[in-house]
């Protein structure tokens, strides 16, 4: 992954907690891979895998949270929650927080992916 896409990963996870007021302690609460799922539909609809319409039968949250955009964006919230679901089991113990770390598992869960070519 470039130093450009850490930035922007690193910019979108930070807009989430800023702007959008989300929260650490929000994230916690998420324990059946609601971050994992909302990041796997949007690196799925990234892939022209599925449309905007429907919202994803995978979709955690309340349909009008379902933003899909461009290629791009899609893929770095993609890895923005990727990122969210990382922090949260690293402060449930069960991963490290350290950044090289964080990316490294973003990348093996982009490989478990079928036909991820990352």
């Amino acid at each position: 992954m470039s130093v450009a896409a850490h930035a922007m990963i690193e910019a979108e996870r930070r807009r989430q907690l800023e702007e959008l007021r989300f929260s650490r302690a929000a994230d916690d609460r998420y324990v059946d891979a609601e971050l994992l799922r909302a990041g796997m539909c949007y690196l799925a609809h990234a892939r022209g895998e599925i449309d905007v319409n429907p919202v994803p039968a995978a979709w955690p949250w309340d349909a009008t949270w379902w933003k899909p955009r461009g290629m791009r964006e899609d893929l770095v919230r993609a890895g923005a929650l990727f990122l969210a679901e990382i922090d949260r089991l690293g402060r449930a113990g069960k991963t490290s927080h350290h950044p090289r770390h964080r990316y490294e598992m973003v990348v093996r869960l982009l490989d478990k992916v079928e036909g991820w070519h990352g």
